[in-house]
């Protein structure tokens, strides 16, 4: 298969699966990190570490400070719970890396007597200062520089107006004016050839495309780990945006326990009293993440329905574990990333036209027409009854999953620009 250049904006587990799937179906992929937090494995790169390495003195070991031996001025102290005290005032705090208790120092954040914090300094796996942020009283980032091991001025980086300089020896070497134009240079100088990949982790990423002027042209495509993000790029007339759905190394076993879940954000679930009248074999689960309507709640009069108003993780896990249908039917938006976790999880996804999330991950057998009411039920009678049937339609659905990866892998194949 091709080369890529794999964008992230932070370095993450997500990412690193992301990654691993690319090349376990043979992308050479490398992977570029837009957001510095100065403990990056060996095998990843940023622009930033790109142009410090290459200034500094000498190449250092891996040395991570703990907050003991922060060097300080004469007198002043750091207390156990990481705050900076002079004399009876408080003058900072040191935020740690996780696990905080290993007090490994990830940055400084130094205030006025007002507790304004005015600059924030960033520490490596070096255990070296790399970086500086300027905060203005309005608490944005005003300016944000980059050292050389011995607080040479590498990069000054102007988020406010997109103004990045890259300097040389404390000397400018280039000045662009725009984040674009800064990553075409880097990628240019660090060899990384290839098409770009940007992975969409997190609601943050999406800023990332209103930073690059280039926009959605600046990308072979974007991958996202949530449906909800790319339902929102199409929106700015993006086309090459794409889902990613981890393939399980080995499925669960489906529980056939006859019980069925529904995740909903609303009361309004398509065709519920129907399907729980004429299908008093099935235990019906509804959970929802907020508190719930007495329409909703007033459900449990039927002795085989139980409501979950603001459901909790564990009980959420234990429902996963317990349910054989997951049962796609409520209108508005999803939640819990419901029909991907139904999919991974193996339980059997039962949806209408009218109310499917994620056609992509269902079967078409188990596509109801419509709000075709009376077509569900029959289906789930008759699921009940014969366990061939249903693992025969639970193949189907690993097949759908399947597919919706090997799409992306041909985007990725491709030679098209």
């Amino acid at each position: 298969m091709g080369k890529i250049i794999l964008f992230t904006r932070r370095y993450s587990e997500e990412g690193r699966k992301f990654q691993e799937a690319l090349e376990k179906a043979g992308v050479e992929c490398r992977n570029v990190v837009l957001e510095d937090d100065g403990f990056l494995p060996e095998r990843v790169i940023s622009p930033y570490e790109y142009y410090i390495l290459q200034q500094n003195r000498e190449k250092h070991a891996e040395r991570k400070v703990h907050y003991n031996f922060l060097e300080l001025p004469e007198f002043w102290e750091i207390r156990p719970k990481g705050d900076i005290w002079d004399m009876g005032r408080k003058r900072g705090s040191v935020v740690c890396t996780e696990p905080v208790a290993k007090g490994i120092v990830q940055r400084v954040e130094w205030q006025t007597k007002d507790g304004w914090v005015y600059r924030i300094d960033c520490y490596n796996k070096y255990g070296l200062m790399y970086a500086s942020e300027f905060v203005g009283k309005d608490r944005e980032v005003e300016s944000k520089v980059y050292y050389s091991d011995n607080r040479q001025e590498v990069i000054v980086e102007q988020p406010q107006n997109d103004v990045i300089t890259l300097l040389q020896e404390g000397k400018i070497r280039a000045f662009f004016l725009s984040y674009q134009a800064f990553l075409e240079f880097f990628l240019e100088e660090a060899g990384c050839s290839g098409d770009r990949v940007l992975w969409i982790e997190e609601e943050e990423d999406l800023s990332l495309l209103n930073r690059i002027t280039g926009g959605n042209r600046f990308w072979k495509c974007l991958v996202f780990r949530k449906k909800e993000w790319l339902d929102r790029y199409p929106a700015g007339g993006g086309e090459n945006g794409y889902v990613y759905y981890e393939i399980p190394v080995e499925y669960p076993a489906n529980s056939e326990s006859g019980e069925a879940l529904i995740l909903t954000a609303s009361d309004k679930i398509a065709g519920i009293e129907d399907l729980i009248r004429e299908l008093p074999e099935i235990r019906f689960h509804i959970a929802a993440n907020t508190q719930v309507s007495d329409k909703l709640f007033n459900l449990q009069r039927y002795t085989n329905v139980k409501v979950y108003p603001q459901i909790g993780k564990d009980d959420l896990e234990n429902l996963w574990r317990k349910c054989s249908f997951y049962l796609d039917i409520n209108f508005h938006w999803e939640i819990h990333d419901a029909i991907n976790q139904a999919s991974w999880r193996n339980l059997l996804i039962l949806g209408f036209e009218d109310t499917l999330h994620r056609k992509d991950l269902v079967a078409k057998e188990c596509v109801l027409s419509g709000q075709d009411y009376e077509g569900m039920i029959k289906l789930v009678k008759e699921l009940s009854c014969h366990s061939e049937k249903m693992l025969c339609l639970l193949e189907k659905q690993q097949t759908r999953r399947y597919s919706a990866w090997e799409r992306l892998e041909r985007v990725l194949d491709s030679e098209e620009n």
